[in-house]
């Protein structure tokens, strides 16, 4: 092999004081036994493969061995594969992962070159012998890591890759969205296309919902294809992110420095031009942001009617859900800057006050605003009173603008228009090819619309109907946002999902498996009451008795316990919900990122312990039990919150002897990660598990300042809390939503840590790893 005269980790690794040099290795004077062995595993590194094993040899005549790998699964099959080599009998091997020393610098060279792997864990073992048997151990050491070398490069390349069904990565992306983690959702993303996808223009709209959830607008601002959506039919939700993107990025930073003339000039001179597409099919915005930029849009369009404009502004600001103070109050001085109903219009002004008008001049006004802004038009048609305008025309422009829009929403108010045509009217308009069409994409809308469905049994009987329904989740989220109490009959419901769980037929189980989140939304926005007991429990038996279950679906499920356990839940209920997660537990796989979810999933019983306490400890002892078949693939901390737990119940574990680190390992732990002397703020509404994750750090780090948050709207106190904590944890799905742009706009740059789910595990693990 030709080894490099400069490399950047190898020259660090290999400084020219230790005894095993790198102007040794270029030059080819070390010992030739040794630089013949060290050769392949110097290639690896060079040519980026894994995995890394590197020897390393003392002042003091020590030899140690480092080695590493790429992912989890192919590090505890490394662990094996030592064992079986090298193992206790040459080295103090014993398959446990080392903590690499910062301060000392060949460490603090493998530490930069390799912290950035998805699993970053080091083995590091080191020969066990007298002084007289010392040199045979090493070369004994050296001839069976060359056995091992030798294995790997000869056994087959190919893997077998299991590809997920992207129906079912689908709905861990939407999942993934649901808990407001974009950056997981964005990976199971890249998954589904690696899987064949789901054609380009759905891909981008997640994609570009992926960087709105997190907040990202540089990424969406810049996105290449921007442009294309903003010329597209899309989802209302995607809509609002992107106009809260163009907001964020380009004038959040104005209405902080209290420059209302600076947001208007700028939209005017800029922003209203380049991004006219976004605002011209826009309806029923209800985040604040978005709200202010399509006031703003108003705002800088001079051929509206000032009366018009303003009786739209009242509108949105209605409907508006504000996330603070100073939102209602920005707000406030955006509507300010419209003409009040009883102010005079003025004369120049090109469009009419068309909803009072009644001239075939007003009509043939606003008829020129129709490909400007076809929602504007297509209101104006159904709320004024056109007595001078033959009805005709009035429903022909308002099935071109229904046709523009492509929603379910235009498409009612142009059908009801033109039910409203006597059948002779209707034969001889739907005569002309154009309007025709027109009329044809209305009627695919309205099928996939459902008849005006506002109930939840009429939706899920829908979907029972008709597995492929169009409109399906269109309507769920706007029922997950809309609908009141009254829109669930929760014994019909219930017998619906009943029916289509014991179908042979699974197809419409599927796809409600697909639509919870939107069903899980909904009951989340009513107070916690018993009344809704039966559906917890029946989407929670949906999802454990479902195949295909994951990680998310594991999430999911104890975010839908906790609603469940909220209210009053008998000891026959809770004895079955252990039953359903005991069943999730066994089958969503092992390692360490599934354990905070079981450890999370834990908590939350002992948060809410039941009557017959025997009912949880097989659940609790499941977990035990996975945790001991690979005790190492499990950190020391996760341990700890595990027996914890299990003594909390009443359940005196211990933790297994291999999984106990050694004195130096938990010395060079705490000099890895120190958060002494930092702020860290925890953001959450379940403050009992906030104070679980507090008194766990000051455990750890006792000259720490952790500080717990529970406001639930973005208060001045959060503000400062959020611009001078060194580390923020936000728990999302644990969380009022209305306070993250606030926290967000604090932070600047700064990390905002969002945990995966609600537990206190979960929590850990995060600031853990980010400090680390």
């Amino acid at each position: 092999m030709s080894i490099p005269q400069k490399h950047n980790f190898l020259q660090r690794f290999y400084p020219e004081n230790s005894p095993i040099s790198w102007s040794k290795i270029y030059n080819r004077t070390l010992e030739q036994e040794v630089l013949a062995k060290l050769e392949p595993w110097i290639d690896n590194v060079v040519q980026g493969r894994f995995p890394v094993i590197l020897p390393r040899e003392m002042v003091n005549g020590e030899m140690c061995w480092y080695a590493l790998t790429d992912t989890e699964p192919a590090l505890v099959e490394l662990g094996e594969l030592l064992i079986a080599h090298v193992g206790d009998s040459y080295t103090d091997f014993v398959n446990q992962p080392y903590h690499l020393d910062p301060n000392d610098s060949v460490e603090l060279a493998m530490i930069e070159a390799y912290s950035g792997l998805r699993s970053f864990k080091v083995f590091r073992f080191t020969v066990t012998a007298q002084d007289k048997q010392k040199e045979e151990r090493i070369r004994q050491v050296f001839n069976a890591l060359e056995i091992l070398r030798k294995q790997l490069a000869s056994r087959p390349a190919r893997r077998l890759n299991l590809v997920r069904h992207r129906g079912r990565i689908l709905r861990d992306i939407n999942i993934a969205l649901y808990r407001q983690d974009g950056k997981r959702a964005h990976q199971y993303l890249t998954e589904l296309r690696r899987a064949g996808g789901i054609g380009e223009q759905n891909e981008l709209f997640l994609e570009l919902r992926c960087y709105a959830i997190d907040g990202n607008w540089e990424k969406i601002i810049d996105h290449p294809k921007l442009r294309i959506v903003m010329d597209l039919p899309r989802p209302r939700v995607l809509s609002e992110a992107l106009i809260e993107a163009v907001y964020g990025y380009q004038l959040f930073g104005m209405e902080v420095q209290q420059d209302l003339d600076g947001q208007r000039q700028l939209f005017e001179s800029n922003l209203a031009k380049s991004y006219r597409g976004l605002f011209l099919t826009t309806q029923k915005l209800t985040s604040p942001n978005a709200v202010k930029a399509y006031l703003l849009w108003l705002l800088s369009d001079k051929n509206i009617d000032p009366k018009l404009a303003r009786r739209k502004a009242d509108k949105l600001a209605k409907s508006v859900q504000c996330h603070s103070d100073g939102d209602r109050l920005w707000i406030d001085r955006l509507l300010a800057e419209f003409a009040h109903p009883q102010e005079q219009v003025p004369e120049h002004t090109v469009a009419s006050q068309y909803s009072q008008a009644t001239t075939l001049d007003d009509f043939q006004h606003l008829s020129l605003k129709a490909d400007e802004d076809p929602q504007l038009v297509i209101d104006e048609l159904v709320e004024g009173q056109w007595i001078d305008v033959p009805r005709e025309k009035v429903v022909a422009l308002a099935l071109k603008c229904a046709s523009y829009l492509a929603s379910p929403e235009a498409a009612q108010q142009a059908n009801s228009l033109l039910n409203e045509l006597s059948e002779e009217l209707q034969k001889q308009l739907l005569g002309k090819p154009v309007y025709a069409k027109f009329a044809s994409e209305v009627r695919i809308q309205l099928q996939g619309q459902g008849n005006e469905i506002t109930t939840w049994h009429d939706w899920l009987a829908q979907l029972i109907e008709d597995p492929n329904w169009r409109g399906a989740k269109a309507i769920a989220e706007e029922g997950s946002q809309h609908w009141s109490e009254e829109a669930m009959n929760c014994a019909r419901f219930v017998e619906l999902i009943e029916c289509c769980a014991g179908s042979d037929d699974q197809r419409a189980a599927q796809a409600l498996r697909d639509h919870l989140t939107s069903l899980a939304t909904w009951l989340f926005n009513r107070e916690s009451s018993n009344r809704w007991q039966s559906v917890w429990m029946i989407l929670i038996e949906l999802l454990a008795l479902d195949e295909n279950t994951s990680q998310e679906d594991m999430i999911f499920v104890t975010d839908l316990a906790r609603g469940c356990l909220q209210g009053t839940v008998t000891t026959k209920e809770y004895s079955v919900l252990i039953e359903y997660m005991t069943l999730m537990q066994g089958a969503c796989g092992a390692g360490s990122s599934v354990a905070d979810i079981w450890l999370d999933m834990l908590e939350l019983l002992v948060l809410y312990p039941c009557l017959k306490a025997s009912d949880r400890e097989e659940l609790f002892l499941s977990v035990f039990n996975s945790f001991s078949v690979s005790p190492l693939r499990y950190s020391y901390t996760q341990w700890q919150a595990l027996i914890q737990l299990c003594c909390e119940i009443g359940v005196p574990l211990a933790i297994p002897e291999v999984a106990v680190p050694n004195e130096r390992s938990e010395e060079q732990q705490i000099s890895t990660v120190d958060l002494n002397g930092k702020r860290i703020a925890i953001y959450t509404l379940t403050e009992s598990v906030a104070h679980r994750v507090r008194d766990k750090l000051l455990e750890l780090f006792p000259d720490a300042d952790v500080r717990i948050n529970s406001d639930k709207v973005a208060t001045e106190k959060l503000k400062v809390l959020a611009r001078e904590s060194d580390y923020f944890i936000f728990s999302w799905l644990s969380s009022a939503h209305q306070a993250f742009y606030a926290i967000k706009a604090e932070r600047k740059n700064r990390p905002l840590l969002q945990p995966r789910g609600k537990g206190s595990s979960s929590m850990l693990s995060c600031i853990l790893d980010c400090s680390n």
